[in-house]
Parts: structure tokens; sequence; C-alpha cells
């Protein structure tokens, strides 16, 4: 995007900060579901249309400051930089006020806090997932108690079902989302270990366990690649071998231990000669012989 100029990206190119706005995006796609909902609420009758515009300010406001929290670089500060708890934090009190302000469809509109509760799922642990539905919870129940009639005998009963039927079904939620969290926990272990086991792997492939050099396969695909090239731009390359003679008597003479510590002598005196564009790597080595 350009402006005045100037170029901005929406979402940055840096992996991780692009991953947390894209989710970002996700919850401002919840939160614009939720206001969805409330409009119809509006033309139900249930809501006033002042509480539907003053959410409407108060979540676009919210999702601006957030974006510009992530956008600047001051989240990578914090312990989450996903922010997820400040979020969580604003979107439970937002779901609060829009439940204090639909008194008549209050009891549909508190299973809407679902939405934002699994967009907890992503980063939050367990027990913050059921503080989060506690905290929830105590508020909705002191909104039932503001409006308690006080000339209803048996209001109390009604009450109570109005408060128990979603604390269920948001202690079960909490304790499934717990469960997801802590599957998404040990997935990322899991994912962890891949990567680090991978790129052992892979160390292994390219370089040589002895003398740190790379390996006879990777040499192989260097000297591949740079005969295509040369073939393309007309031009030649060089190879250098060196061959270390007699070694086999070093071994017999002093044992394998001192040979192998000849070769990573040998290899720590070539590395300073070569230049950045070369490659260094140990061909191989026949018995009394080492390609290097």
């Amino acid at each position: 995007m350009r402006f005045a100029g100037l170029r901005f990206d929406v979402i940055p190119e840096e992996p991780r900060q692009a991953h947390r706005l894209r989710r970002f995006f996700l919850g401002c796609g919840g939160v614009a579901v939720v206001l969805t909902l409330l409009a119809l609420y509006v033309y139900a009758g249930w809501m006033a249309r002042e509480a539907l515009a003053a959410l409407i300010v108060i979540s676009a406001a919210g999702c601006a400051f957030f974006y510009a929290w992530l956008r600047s670089g001051l989240n990578l500060r914090s312990r989450d930089p996903s922010l997820t708890a400040p979020m969580m934090i604003a979107s439970t009190a937002v779901m609060l006020f829009a439940i204090r302000a639909a008194p008549e469809g209050r009891a549909l509109l508190v299973l809407a806090y679902l939405v934002p509760l699994f967009f907890g799922i992503f980063r939050l642990s367990p027990r913050q997932i059921a503080l989060f539905a506690a905290a929830f919870m105590l508020g909705y129940g002191a909104i039932l108690w503001e409006a308690w009639p006080a000339d209803g005998t048996n209001a109390w009963r009604v009450a109570l079902v109005q408060w128990l039927v979603p604390a269920v079904v948001l202690s079960w939620f909490a304790g499934f989302a717990g469960y997801l969290s802590r599957l998404r926990e040990h997935w990322s272990r899991a994912h962890v270990d891949l990567v680090e086991a991978l790129e052992r792997a892979r160390t292994l492939i390219l370089q040589d366990d002895l003398t740190g050099l790379y390996t006879r396969r990777h040499l192989m695909e260097v000297l591949e690649r740079e005969r295509r090239t040369s073939q393309r731009a007309s031009t030649g390359f060089c190879v250098l071998m060196l061959d270390l003679d007699r070694f086999k008597n070093i071994n017999d003479s002093h044992g394998h231990a001192a040979g192998d510590e000849v070769l990573r002598s040998f290899a720590r005196t070539l590395r300073p000669l070569i230049r950045p564009a070369d490659v260094l790597g140990r061909y191989g080595g026949e018995i009394g012989r080492a390609h290097v």
C-alpha cells in the first residue's frame, strides 16, 4: 500500500509478526460476527441503537489500538507477543457491556462469548482459559443480580437457570479448550524437536563429522550446479584436489586417533586460505590416502 509516496504494508514481511497479524485479523473477524448478531438484536428491539453504535465505536477503537501495538513491534517486549491475554480482557469487557445492554436477549448472547474464548485457545494456557471463563460468569452473575426484580417470588429460580445453563456450557468448553491448548503445546514441542532433528540430519548430510568440512555428497551437488552454470555462461570453473600420500603410515605408527587429528588439523589449515565463494570439502580416502 502506498500513501503520499510512502509504502506501508498492512502485514509485515517478518514471518512471525505476519502470523500474529493474520491471527489478529481473524479475531477482528470474530468481532464483526458478534456485531452483526447485535445488529439483529437492534432489529428485534432487544437492544438500543445507541448501545450498538457505542459497541461499534469501542470495537473499532480497540482493533485499531491492538493493530498499532502489533504493527509497531512493541508487542515483542511482552511475554506473549501475540497479546492474546490483553485482547481477551478487552473482549470480555465488551461482551459484558453488550449483555447488559440487551436484557431481553442476554441468555442467547452469553453463548457468543464462545467466539473470543475460542480465540484464546491459540495462545492461552488451560488455567488462563478457565480464569477468563470464570471471570465472565462472575460478571454475568453481577448483571443478573443488578436486574433482580424486587417483587418476583420465583425470580431467583429463573435467574439461577439463566446463570447455570451458560455456566455449564462455558465450563465444558473451557475444559475442552484446555485440552486443545495442551494438545497444541504438545505438537508445538514435537515440531521443535522435529526441526532440530532435521537440522542435525542436514548437518550430518552436508558436513563430515570428523573434519567439519562438506561431505562428498554435497561436493558432488556443488560440482553439478557449477557445471550447469558454466555451460549456460560458456565459462569454466576450477576444481582442486589435495591428496595426502602415505596417510596409512600415520595410522599404523601412531594410531587412528593421531590420523584423525592430522585430518582435523589439515582442515583447520585450509579454511583461512580459501575465498568466501570457494567450497571446501572432504571427498574421501583410500586405505593409504586421504583426499581433501
